[in-house]
């Protein structure tokens, strides 16, 4: 009597561990499938923002080069000014997710280049 109450206990425990199992195994894949789409998230915004990142940059040495007329100078110096502003904030996202990306070493270099290319 005592060793199928036993029996039963252990069947019983063994019947919850399964189910608790696949619950388990059901709210992984969840997480797994909103993982997923964050990484996809994460790409299309480092994307973005880089783009938007080396158009600033871009607009910076075209800026630049413009400045050999003075008419334009305080125009051209203002919106300089205005390109950097935007572009001190976007550094730190993408800094950011360099950090995260498993690609950080060549963001970094790229970024790094860039800098160097747009103060000379």
């Amino acid at each position: 009597m005592q060793f199928e109450l036993v029996e039963k206990a252990k069947e019983t425990t063994l019947a919850e561990l399964k189910a608790k199992n696949v619950e388990l195994k059901a709210e992984k894949a969840e997480l797994e499938a909103t993982h997923g789409e964050y990484v996809k998230l994460k790409a299309e915004n480092t994307k973005r923002i880089i783009v938007k990142y080396a158009k600033n940059k871009a607009d910076i040495v075209k800026l630049k080069t413009g400045l050999q007329y003075p008419i334009l100078f305080e125009r051209i110096k203002a919106t300089i000014l205005e390109l950097k502003a935007r572009n001190a904030i976007l550094r730190p996202i993408i800094e950011g997710f360099a950090k995260k990306s498993e690609y950080s070493q060549p963001l970094k270099r790229k970024i790094a280049n860039s800098k160097l290319n747009v103060f000379k």
